[in-house]
């Protein structure tokens, strides 16, 4: 499974005009493999849109972001035996990833998504997160020309 940063969906939203368009659309329609992000990526994107989009369609692309993007919301882990032992551990993650030079959403998202098995991590901003995390980072079109050079791929 491939983690997607809220940066890819953030240009595809708003910035049907960026250079990097063309690419980042490629990868949002590429089918395969099976992708997610999580829910701290989405409520960020809210955040972003609700300076442009009105209280509903903001609400719209909350419940229904899973369904617009075809992919799984990522959730911490809950399994602890209480609200306050599961707030002190995600803290505690990631104030560890803080440690790290990361900023606290960066931080967070990562800490969330860590636990699943996770391929790959694309974003377009890499550097935000090397030698952060073991997942595989690339940007959208180098996961599509990784993607195209694969011997499965041609």
């Amino acid at each position: 499974m491939v983690l997607i940063d809220s940066d890819v969906f953030v240009l595809d939203l708003f910035y049907p005009k960026d250079k990097r368009a063309k690419a980042n659309k490629a990868f949002i329609e590429l089918d395969g493999p099976e992708r997610a992000t999580t829910i701290f990526n989405v409520l960020e994107i809210c955040g972003i849109a609700s300076f442009s989009k009105s209280p509903e369609e903001v609400k719209r692309l909350f419940y229904e972001f899973h369904q617009i993007y075809h992919l799984e919301i990522l959730y911490p882990e809950v399994s602890l035996p209480s609200a306050e032992e599961f707030l002190k551990r995600l803290l505690a993650g990631v104030f560890s990833k803080i440690l790290f030079k990361m900023n606290f959403s960066d931080a967070l998202i990562l800490s969330t998504a860590e636990p699943f098995a996770l391929s790959a991590f694309v974003t377009w901003n890499t550097k935000h997160f090397e030698g952060r995390t073991a997942m595989q980072l690339s940007t959208p079109a180098e996961f599509l020309a990784q993607r195209a050079s694969e011997p499965s791929a041609t």
